[in-house]
């Protein structure tokens, strides 16, 4: 059996939150800003349900969906007891695995012009990643929260996201003016 991972509680607090499919956990933690703090590949998203209901933290059912038939999965009680004790333990520092900035790191051994351009690529990626988020405060002032009894938490963790956002858009101007004089 598969150790659980961090990816597994993450899967795990979404199954908290209400029953849902593979497709679904994929698709929510797709268009949240999950995948900014813990990107992984839809692959190993979608064998997580299945490690949980190994591990008993989850069941599944299927269910109909008109002529389609689709797995849901659902939060047990030894589940809910198994995220609560995961997040009384002390979690990982900070951890960035961010490969431009490595080349920053060791842009003196190429040209200036790779460097500028390096300092861009972060910059350029950080505006794209802040302008995907938009759609969802966009859904958010029109709609409201799917889950207001959960607003709350999302949005301190929302305010951690915009604030490295917003901060490595100005380091990049910074580095881009320093860099480029």
């Amino acid at each position: 059996m598969r150790p659980l991972t961090t990816t597994s509680y993450a899967v795990l607090g979404l199954l908290a939150v209400r029953p849902r499919s593979a497709y679904d956990l994929v698709r929510q933690i797709k268009r949240s800003n999950v995948r900014l703090i813990w990107p992984r590949a839809e692959s190993k998203l979608y064998e997580e349900p299945k490690t949980l209901v190994a591990h008993g933290l989850a069941s599944a059912a299927v269910a109909r969906t008109g002529a389609r038939r689709r797995r849901v999965y659902r939060i047990t009680p030894r589940g809910r007891h198994a995220l609560r004790q995961w997040l009384d333990e002390p979690g990982a520092a900070l951890l960035l695995e961010f490969e431009s900035m490595v080349k920053v790191v060791y842009g003196d051994f190429g040209t200036k012009e790779q460097l500028l351009a390096n300092i861009r690529r972060i910059r350029d990626g950080t505006v794209e990643r802040a302008s995907a988020s938009l759609p969802l405060v966009q859904e958010l002032a029109e709609v409201g929260p799917r889950f207001p009894e959960r607003a709350h938490v999302i949005a301190v963790a929302d305010r951690f996201l915009v604030e490295i956002l917003q901060t490595t858009l100005r380091w990049a101007e910074w580095a881009e003016h320093v860099v480029g004089e």
